[in-house]
């Protein structure tokens, strides 16, 4: 009998999911991460989320902790 695969629903508002979803994968535990962003429209940019001010300083940090 296995163990069922932990389920994982982030339901985000911007940056913080897709980098909470980063975080819960790299502890490589046997889950399945679903991400759901909620917008009124479709936005004009091909970026989902805006990157900017403190956030590009935390994608760097994660950048270096995942060559570590």
């Amino acid at each position: 009998m296995s163990a069922l695969k932990l389920k994982i629903l982030i339901l985000v508002a911007g940056f913080a999911g897709p980098c909470l979803a980063y975080w819960l994968a790299k502890i490589r535990l046997d889950i399945f991460i679903t991400i759901v962003e909620r917008s009124p429209s479709p936005r004009a940019t091909d970026q989902p989320i805006g990157i900017r001010g403190p956030a590009v300083e935390i994608i760097k940090a994660m950048k270096s902790e995942s060559t570590l």
